[in-house]
């Protein structure tokens, strides 16, 4: 009987791990068209208990909208936006309010037209600054909401800015009656009503605002209207990855929110969490995971382990992981470990993950240390007893760590080698006719791996081979 050689099955220790990739959940992206990607939940607080705290001067509302973004009140910017507002303030007064015949509703939906006529000029999507829109014309949603509500409330009119999840508009207050104001159009009060506005002479046709673009709406308080343009700001930070530079706007947003609703602050402080999220993502992938956990410690340590927090933080942790297995650096891996871990912040989950590949990248380079190496104690060793010592590493690996279930595909793939080996020896001692050699290596070899069908298979051939003789 002629027996054939196998070839062994070869292994290459190179198994890189992928980092987790980041994407942010709906809704909670501080985004910077108009009011964008803002999620206003949760029970709403009483618009009259807000009004004490909350309500601002109409001049106040434009000052304060720049202070929060960071204008300067000696820059030009803001001299030139509270004269300018100033202007207009006494020009509508002078124009409008002296006539008495007038009705509050009337004025309300001539200030619309007034800033449409005397200051807006062009849509601008992510313009939601006060003092480009007074110097510029170009506005969007929350510029010219800002506006409106200031020169409203100069005429002495009940506005109320409203937030839906990407638009911000306003809606006018007269006794028991309610009436929305579009502020992006100069036909937009009562929007969804086609109309002619002859007051006007720049504006001339009809127009009809669907309304289904206030669903999902939220009343907030004129100091949340004026922090609008800092969140948009924060979010034109974060995808410039100024993220410094967003959370401290973030804390400015929420210090100036302090004695708004506790709606409101909780709004402005999941903001600003987003804001430190964002930036331990950012560092993350620029490698530097140390920096980026410590960020999401210390908002954890001051604000609790929120789920989307600690979700973050297992991710980075993984992440660093996988920077440590993939460059073979396990006693970094292990510092880090110890560093970070303690059970302070990272679930049981994410720690067993990361020690899991830890002991998976120890163990696979000493299988190459092993199989591969030169020039060490394993050098002289013949290719089968390689792939037993390797074997037993890995199955050792596995009753130790059952956990790390690649251990255990390790050990199956270098045990059938090592029996592929055994076989070889065996084929070349068995057709040179030393059957007593052909034995004793198939013997000895399932000694060592004695649930391997392919040696047992040998052993029973060679029985036949004998007796055939």
């Amino acid at each position: 009987m002629k027996f054939f050689k196998v070839t062994i099955l070869s292994i290459i220790f190179t198994g890189l791990f992928t980092g987790l990739l980041y994407g942010q959940a709906a809704g909670e992206s501080a985004g910077n068209a108009g009011l964008s990607a803002g999620k206003y939940a949760g029970k709403s607080a009483a618009w009259e208990s807000r009004q004490a705290s909350s309500s601002l001067s109409p001049l106040k509302l434009i000052e304060d909208s720049m202070l929060i973004c960071g204008i300067d009140r000696a820059s030009e910017d803001f001299l030139y936006a509270v004269e300018r507002f100033k202007e207009l303030e006494a020009d509508f007064n002078e124009v409008y309010l002296e006539d008495e015949s007038l009705t509050d509703e009337e004025k309300a939906e001539l200030v619309l037209v007034f800033i449409h006529d005397n200051v807006l000029t062009s849509y601008s999507l992510n313009q939601s600054f006060i003092e480009k829109t007074l110097g510029s014309g170009l506005y969007n949603c929350v510029s010219a909401s800002l506006l409106y509500v200031a020169l409203a409330k100069s005429a002495g009119l009940d506005v109320r800015a409203q937030v839906t999840q990407d638009h911000c508009f306003v809606t006018f207050y007269s006794g028991a009656k309610k009436t929305d104001v579009e502020t992006t159009n100069p036909y937009g009060f009562n929007p969804g009503v086609k109309k002619n506005i002859s007051s006007s002479e720049r504006h001339k046709s009809y127009v009809t605002v669907p309304k289904k673009y206030y669903s999902g709406r939220k009343e907030v308080s004129e100091k949340m209207l004026a922090a609008l343009p800092a969140r948009n700001l924060m979010s034109r930070y974060t995808d410039a990855s100024r993220d410094d530079e967003a959370e401290e706007l973030a804390i400015r947003r929420m210090e100036y929110l302090a004695d708004s609703s506790d709606d409101e602050k909780a709004d402005a402080l999941n903001d600003y969490i987003l804001c430190c999220r964002n930036h331990a993502v950012t560092l993350d992938r620029q490698k530097r995971s140390d920096e980026g956990l410590a960020i999401l410690e210390r908002v954890m340590d001051e604000y609790g382990a929120r789920a989307s927090l600690q979700k973050d933080y297992d991710d980075l942790y993984y992440n660093a992981m996988v920077t440590f297995y993939n460059s073979r650096d396990f006693e970094g891996g292990w510092d880090f470990i110890k560093k970070h871990s303690g059970g302070k912040y990272v679930s049981v989950d994410g720690f067993n993950k990361a020690n899991d590949m830890m002991i998976l990248g120890w163990n696979e380079s000493f299988f190459d240390k092993v199989l591969n190496g030169k020039d060490n104690e394993f050098s002289d060793l013949s290719q089968k007893e390689k792939y037993l010592i390797a074997a037993r590493a890995a199955e050792d690996g596995y009753k130790s760590n059952s956990s790390v279930r690649e251990l255990k595909k390790y050990a199956d793939v270098f045990y059938n080698n090592y029996a592929i080996c055994v076989h070889n020896e065996f084929a070349a001692f068995a057709n040179a006719g030393d059957y007593e050699n052909a034995r004793a290596v198939l013997e000895e070899g399932l000694k060592n791996f004695p649930g391997s069908s392919n040696l047992k298979k040998d052993l029973r051939n060679l029985e036949k081979a004998l007796k055939g003789r």
